[in-house]
């Protein structure tokens, strides 16, 4: 018995049993074929990935289900639902399908098993982590494709930048090993370390078909005249690199799959290199995850009358005709949305057909394990079925889930929340997951009817693993309730910076930073106050909380950009009124203190701006309290005036057990959105 029978034999119930077998005879390319023999089932697939598939499709039709992650999210089978099919023959639609788990770690092994037992076949992993991911997926067949911001990896500034300080980016008059900065492309030397490089690690995994070649996270692009010369007129003056960036990938990717020739190099279309570029041959050997941030979830990609997705449906036809293989990297997990439900399956099923037909590869979204999970439980298992099937009825789909996970009262559920997939498409304009999009989402609710609906099932229910499933329900609708009282009023987005440097209790205006999602407190309570005087403008960050020796224990490194990895405090200011310039800064527990100077459109970070900052840290009594002095010199400033307002946001990351938390001052943090900064009037 091998272990594809041994997994369906745990399940299945008597006196039903099962047998797999390895053949491609009648059987869909990709898919699988079952049939009955009385209460017997041969399962035939071309491989051992779609022999447990196989597996997994018979098991539902006994009742099995795996909703959500972890052992409590599962329905097991009964003999009760003995299905009464001759043969089923099935092929997913897309090669792959899958979700990218993010967080402190990107893997989770619940989130693994669920994808597995969801018929979802790869998770995404960064080079490095395929040696200790790879086996721990095959052993839940599933499989691994490398995308992933990667430079950095390849060519360690550690490592390099003393010997070949010319493999990293010129900015300004000086070579940039950190700060995001990427590499130079001018020495042919880089390239034939990259080429052995890659291709020592392609060798060493050959089952990985993908493998990453991405810019690090963030910009710092080389401005020598050999690298700028890649780049097209347009480009130059649109601050893009997108002809820069693809043909050196598809230079590296030719020499390194000649021999390889079923292998990929793996790149993104993300940040100011999303555009295909026009003047460059088909690059068959590379691999794009497209990257769809800001796109609306509400309309379906080809909807004309979505301007938004517009723009993505042009990038993704031209990319499919100008490589190999496309990856629709999409972002169903927002830092301003993830606490509400996400009911978007109906514009994803078009989304889906469309990708499908042009030759899109396969979908992968990010996901946050844990909590973040559940209020978009249905969306994550409806994802899973439209990309296996886009056919699927979504009506059907949001049955099939309620009905499973919610116990004998599953209508009461399934009402409320295929109802906001009604009302989603019902609303006026686009949807681009963000907070306050949430109010007329629930407008046509009375969130205490609800209530009331889902405590009566509560008490009908006997089951105890379903009442713990609706007291979560019950718990959501308390804190949806509390979030959209907070979106309906108005919060105070003008702080009074009195003169003198601030303390802890000396009068002068406290405000809190709440959390993105939700404007609801951090765990751990975070609050700012102002002033300023002679020296500059003076900022104090008081955090109160119970992990304080964790906090205490972050190291330092020398790298700055490293404080985007830990918890920490990151301002942004402009010194007037709010346009396309602003500043940056950013500081750990740690010591850490970044800075640079931004523009928001094309987004740009000037990270060769490193100023005097004056920054001190120090924990009483279970608080860490951050004080930061900006001379004025750091804006070009004598000083700021009495009546003069400035613009800003102030923000806060903070690690929990399996991911972060972001959030701020106003409404949650604006980051790097000048318009809706807050005001700093100075008194």
């Amino acid at each position: 018995m091998n272990r594809v029978d041994r997994r369906i034999a745990r399940l299945l119930p008597a006196p039903y049993s099962a047998k797999t077998k390895i053949d491609s005879n009648n059987v869909p390319a990709g898919g699988y074929r079952i049939e009955r023999q009385g209460t017997h089932f041969l399962i035939t697939a071309e491989s051992e990935q779609s022999l447990f598939f196989g597996g997994i499709r018979l098991l539902e039709e006994f009742g099995f289900r795996h909703l959500i992650p972890g052992s409590s999210g599962r329905t097991l089978p009964t003999k009760k639902r003995a299905p009464s099919f001759k043969v089923i023959a099935e092929a997913p639609t897309f090669l792959y399908r899958g979700y990218h788990v993010c967080g402190h770690s990107h893997y989770n092994q619940n989130a693994v098993v669920w994808m597995s037992a969801n018929r979802m076949n790869f998770k995404p992993c960064h080079n490095p982590e395929v040696p200790q991911d790879l086996p721990k997926l095959q052993k839940n067949f599933l499989t691994t494709i490398c995308f992933g911001h990667s430079y950095a990896e390849w060519i360690p500034r550690e490592d390099f930048f003393k010997s070949h300080p010319d493999f990293f980016p010129l900015i300004g008059e000086k070579r940039a090993p950190s700060g995001g900065g990427q590499l130079c492309f001018a020495n042919p030397r880089l390239k034939e370390i990259l080429e052995e490089r890659i291709g020592r690690f392609m060798d060493r995994f050959p089952e990985v078909k993908v493998i990453s070649f991405m810019p690090n996270d963030g910009l710092g692009w080389c401005e020598c005249a050999s690298c700028q010369k890649r780049d097209t007129v347009l480009e130059k003056k649109q601050k893009k690199v997108s002809t820069r960036v693809f043909g050196y990938t598809e230079e590296i990717a030719k020499a390194v799959t000649k021999e390889r020739s079923d292998r990929f190099l793996g790149t993104g279309a993300y940040n100011n290199y999303s555009d295909p570029p026009k003047d460059l041959p088909l690059m068959k050997n590379v691999a794009i995850s497209l990257t769809t941030g800001a796109r609306c979830l509400k309309h379906a990609i080809t909807d004309p009358s979505c301007p938004s997705n517009r723009e993505y449906l042009a990038r993704t036809e031209a990319f499919t005709k100008k490589t190999g293989m496309v990856i629709f990297s999409e972002y169903y997990f927002a830092s301003s949305w993830r606490i509400f439900p996400l009911p978007i399956l109906t514009s994803l099923r078009e989304t889906y057909r469309h990708l499908a037909a042009i030759g899109v590869k396969g979908v992968k979204s990010e996901v946050v394990p844990g909590s973040a999970w559940d209020p978009l439980k249905i969306t994550l298992y409806g994802v899973a079925r439209l990309l296996w099937n886009p056919e699927s009825s979504i009506e059907e789909i949001y049955k099939d889930f309620t009905f499973h996970y919610f116990g004998k009262k599953w209508k009461v559920f399934f009402d409320f929340y295929y109802g906001l997939e009604e009302a989603l498409q019902k609303m006026p304009g686009c949807f681009f997951l963000k907070k306050q999009e949430a109010l007329p989402l629930f407008q046509h609710l009375d969130l205490h009817k609800v209530y009331r609906s889902f405590q009566q099932a509560y008490t009908e229910e006997g089951d105890p693993v379903i009442k713990k499933r609706i007291r979560t329900e019950l718990s959501h609708l308390k804190v949806w309730e509390e979030v959209l009282a907070k979106l309906a009023t108005q919060e105070e987005t003008n702080y009074p910076v009195a003169p003198g440097k601030p303390s802890s209790r000396d009068g002068r205006a406290s405000f809190e930073l709440t959390e993105r999602a939700s404007l609801l407190p951090f765990p751990s309570r975070v609050y700012f106050i102002a002033g300023y005087d002679d020296k500059g403008l003076h900022l104090r960050f008081e955090t109160k909380t119970k992990e304080i020796k964790r906090l205490q224990k972050i190291p330092f490194t020398p790298h700055s950009g490293d404080v985007f990895l830990m918890d920490g405090i990151e301002l942004f200011l402009v010194a007037g009124k709010p346009g396309n310039d602003y500043f940056q800064f950013a500081f750990s527990p740690a010591g850490h203190s970044y800075s640079s100077r931004c523009t928001h459109k094309p987004l740009h970070f000037d990270t060769s701006f490193q100023p005097d900052i004056i920054v001190k840290n120090s924990f009483p009594s279970s608080q860490w309290v951050c004080e930061v002095t900006l001379p004025w010199k750091v804006f070009n400033r004598k000083k700021a005036e009495k009546g003069e307002v400035w613009h800003g946001s102030f923000c806060k990351k903070e690690r929990r057990k399996l991911s972060h938390i972001l959030g701020g001052w106003p409404s949650g943090g604006a980051y790097h959105s000048p318009k809706e900064f807050g005001s700093l009037t100075f008194l």
